[in-house]
Order: structure tokens, then C-alpha cells, then sequence
């Protein structure tokens, strides 16, 4: 099986793309002249993308959707920085796409339950930046649960263990992670990580540091939720908008599919205000970055070509029953290796 890792490596010139990054350049026409190179190589774009996967779309959606302007000149540098050829185009589209956005879809996708004697939750085993244990866990469950108040954002049902005797839409709701990406820990299951957070720091501006260690599971980084509604978060199928109101913690809840729902609600939008008492609210920052990633996945098309290849995957045995099998890696391969033709 190959297994390539696509990188800059063979395109790019550090000094070069120091030049575009560093240099003063005005950020719209850095914009604008990365977009011209896209459209230039929009044929061969085309037709070295992976089958239902667009890598056209993917760097305009890149440019476009980045969640901050240091990681939209990011995107640009390069661009102006490779050699200029449409398969530089195409190798670093690749790059970005098997080492930033296939990783934290494919492992956000990955939950693992904990059992408990009295609530349902949710623990990201396989996206923890370093292993956490069941306390930090539970303290991370208790904190977001006494914030929102036991009550699911999205779709307003009350857990289920609640005492309360009001008849109200109850749920099993867990603690959801809003950056789950792993460093360090012993549950990596991608074989470069350096690669994949280099470029995530370089394309979200993200202080690593923020999420080091058990920082991991600071109230700041997680929402209480639906437990379908959290699979639907890891599936970046909505995304928190932040942009919409000029009150802090205020945020207009969208479905990215102009046609879908929420989970669980006849609705494809909906209001809400985190409470910021008595744990602090979710960063904007974090949400921030998860809706770029919302974007960027569908409208490439990755999001929904991962999930089929996941499906499929679901019903081989190529998978080691101890869960060393590097499942990143692998779906990236099967992937790339779909090609249009």
C-alpha cells in the first residue's frame, strides 16, 4: 500500500516564500494574484484531484475561509513561492489536503465512549495532545455541564439523569472537544503529526501551547452536546458563527449544507449565548477554526469523501484489533489514490 505523504518539500523555497510572507506585501493583492494561479491551474487541478474531492475548489476555499489574515498570506506565500508550474499547483494542494484537512477529519470522526454508572459521555481517545485520564475527563464533563446548564446548545435537550421535574425534550448529552487534534500522546494514530501541526499553526494562526498537555480539556476547548449532535460536530456539519452579533459569546448556529438541518431540529439556524459562569465560555478563537474547517471540507468535497471511504473501511479487516492500525494514514492513501477518470 502507498502510503505518500505529500509536502513541500521538492516545490517550495524557504527563502522565497519568506520573501512573499515577510516582505510587507499588501494582503488583498497577495489574494488576488494566489487566486490567479489557481484559475491557471484549474485544468490540471481538475483532473489530478481525487475522485469527488476537488483540489480547485480547495485552495480558493483555503484563501477564502482561513480563519485569520496571517493564515490567508500563508496560502498565498506558498502559492507565490512554489515553482511556477501547475503540478507545483497540484502537489501542494495535495499536501495540505492529506496532512491538514484528511487528519482532523479523520480523527475527529473517532470517539470512544467511557462508561459511567450514571452519565453517558464521550472521551476523544485518539485526539488528545497528551494522554488524558478519566479525572481530567469527568472534571471536563462537570465543568461544561454545569455551564450550559445540562442543556445541549443545538438542540435544547436536558440530559437525561437531570433532576427536574419539568416535562422537557430530554437527551444523553456528553462533553464535545472543539479542536481535537492530537501532538503527542500515546493514541496518535497519524504517522507525521509534526507535519500536520505545523501547517495547522501556520493556516490557523492556533497557539499550540493553548492546547498542550491537559490543556486539552480546558472548558474553552469543549461544548456540552446532543451525543448525535457530537458526531455531527465531528463531522463538521455545522459550525458556530461568531460573526453575526457583536456581543461576546453570542453566536448564530448554521448548518453547512444549504439544504440540511440541524441535528435533531427543524430548523437550519438557531441563536444562542454562552453562559460564562462559573467556567469560562468556549474560545472564539477555537470555534473560529473549527467553522474554516467546515468550509474548506465541503466544499472540496473532502467531508463527504472521507465518510464514504470511513463507511467502507468500517467493513474490512485491515484494521488491527489492538488499534495500533494507523487509520489516518490509511484513509488518506485510499484517498489519493481515487483519482478522476
Amino acid at each position: 500500500m502507498d502510503m505518500t505523504r505529500y509536502s513541500f518539500d521538492s516545490i517550495l523555497s524557504q527563502e522565497s516564500f519568506s520573501t512573499w510572507y515577510h516582505g510587507g506585501h499588501y494582503l488583498p493583492d497577495l489574494v488576488q494574484d494566489a487566486h490567479g494561479i489557481i484559475n491557471r491551474a484549474k485544468d490540471t487541478l481538475d483532473k489530478d484531484s481525487p475522485r469527488d474531492c476537488s483540489l480547485f475548489q480547495l485552495l480558493n476555499a483555503m484563501l477564502t475561509y482561513a480563519p485569520t489574515p496571517e493564515g490567508q498570506r500563508y496560502v498565498a506565500s506558498v502559492l507565490l513561492a512554489i515553482t511556477r508550474t501547475n503540478e507545483a499547483v497540484v502537489t501542494a494542494a495535495k499536501a495540505w489536503l492529506t496532512n491538514l484537512f484528511y487528519p482532523m477529519l479523520t480523527i475527529s470522526k473517532q470517539r470512544t465512549p467511557i462508561q459511567s454508572e450514571q452519565t453517558p459521555t464521550f472521551v476523544d481517545t485518539a485526539i488528545v495532545v497528551e494522554t488524558a485520564n478519566r479525572r481530567e475527563q469527568r472534571a471536563l464533563h462537570d465543568k461544561v455541564f454545569e455551564r450550559e446548564r445540562s442543556v445541549c446548545p443545538v438542540t435544547g435537550l436536558l440530559h437525561m439523569n437531570v433532576a427536574d421535574d419539568r416535562l422537557v425534550p430530554r437527551g444523553a448529552l456528553c462533553a464535545a472537544h472543539i479542536i481535537p487534534l492530537a501532538l503527542n500522546g500515546e493514541n496518535i494514530l497519524l504517522s507525521d503529526m509534526s507535519i500536520t501541526w505545523d501547517m495547522l499553526r501556520s493556516w490557523t494562526s492556533l497557539d499550540i501551547e493553548t492546547l498542550a498537555g491537559a490543556k486539552i480539556n480546558d472548558s474553552t476547548n469543549a461544548i456540552c452536546m446532543e451525543l448525535s449532535t457530537h458526531v455531527a460536530f465531528g463531522n463538521f456539519s455545522f459550525y458556530f458563527d461568531g460573526s453575526v452579533y457583536p456581543e461576546p459569546n453570542k453566536y448564530r448556529i448554521r448548518s453547512i449544507k444549504p439544504n440540511h438541518y440541524l441535528p435533531l431540529i427543524m430548523t437550519r439556524e438557531k441563536d444562542y449565548t454562552f453562559n460564562n459562569d462559573p467556567y469560562p465560555p468556549p474560545n472564539p478563537k477555537l470555534l473560529a477554526i473549527h467553522a474554516a474547517f467546515c468550509w474548506v471540507l465541503h466544499a472540496s468535497g473532502a467531508a463527504e469523501q472521507i465518510d464514504r471511504i470511513m463507511r467502507d473501511t468500517e467493513k474490512m479487516t485491515v484494521l488491527s484489533p489492538d488499534g495500533s492500525t494507523d487509520i489516518g494514514s490509511y484513509v488518506a492513501s485510499r484517498a489519493m489514490h481515487i483519482t478522476v477518470q
